[in-house]
């Protein structure tokens, strides 16, 4: 198993100045996943960290004094440290087109958190289509017809521990992860966090109301979909002016990139990986 990158370290040390990551990044890798220019030119920098499920919740950031970028409905103080836009790349079975995420990393209440948000159909290579893991996480009995609507739904999953959660991407179903953390203010990213945990909010409401949750729609209600929303509070005119029409993961990861993105970090796939060892050692793919 390959160490944890420095790029690691180099993250900590941003979180560290409460800062969220830095420097401009590349497109990423084609379907095929051709091995990119790891020389450092263009600053992207790859995260090995994650295969061995290493994050950062180690880091001691937030029990240091710092000025809260908002303050949650229920009073909690929260510093954001960083915003990403995540695309998973195509993987195997999964999907041709990726698919959108956003990570936040913040602190709350003096402790760090780091969460990703998504919004797809549940996936049942992920997470079992069974009525007792509804009824564990939101404490209400539902019916199979309850559960039929869940299945069929534009889902919101949060995962808690997102270097676990990416290894198993990466490893079960070789899929490249690339996060664009941008460049913005903390009230920004505060904004952006509280619209997306308002969703899962809303959510977890409807189902234990037995109301029926949003129809998931590949055209127009789908992964990019919240995520374009809260691109939208960074400026709510670029996307629509360059895009009016069907927007991908892919294109949405490129337009991201061109307009706010400070550093990207790529997580590779078990397949990538391979290919950027051969590469260091100077082997023919």
């Amino acid at each position: 198993m390959m160490q944890v990158s420095k790029l690691l370290t180099a993250f900590a040390i941003g979180l560290l100045t409460l800062a969220s990551s830095a420097l401009a990044g590349r497109s990423p890798a084609s379907a095929i996943e051709l091995p990119p220019d790891t020389s450092g030119r263009e600053k992207t920098a790859y995260d090995y960290g994650s295969l061995k499920s290493i994050g950062i919740e180690t880091l001691d950031v937030c029990t240091k004094s710092y000025k809260p970028d908002g303050v949650t409905a229920d009073g909690h103080s929260v510093k954001m440290l960083g915003a990403a836009y995540v695309y998973m790349g195509p993987s195997n079975g999964q999907s041709l087109l990726g698919h959108s995420a956003e990570r936040f990393v913040f602190c709350f209440d003096g402790l760090i958190k780091d969460s990703v948000y998504e919004y797809s159909e549940p996936d049942p290579t992920m997470m079992p289509i069974e009525k007792s893991t509804f009824e564990t996480e939101y404490k209400v009995q539902i019916s199979d017809d309850e559960l039929k609507n869940i299945a069929k739904s534009l889902y919101v999953t949060i995962s808690y521990n997102p270097a676990n959660y990416y290894s198993v991407e990466q490893m079960t179903i070789s899929r490249t992860i690339y996060e664009a953390w941008m460049d913005l203010d903390g009230e920004t990213e505060f904004k952006m966090l509280t619209a997306s945990a308002a969703r899962y909010h809303e959510q977890a409401r409807k189902i234990r109301a037995h109301e029926p949750l949003p129809e998931y729609k590949i055209f127009s209600a789908n992964c990019t979909t919240p995520v374009q929303d809260d691109l939208n509070i960074i400026n709510p005119a670029y996307l629509a002016a360059q895009y009016p029409a069907l927007i991908t993961p892919g294109v949405l990861y490129r337009t991201v990139k061109r307009k706010v993105v400070k550093k990207i970090i790529v997580y590779p796939s078990q397949r990538l990986m391979r290919l950027l060892r051969m590469k260091s050692e100077g082997r023919s793919r």
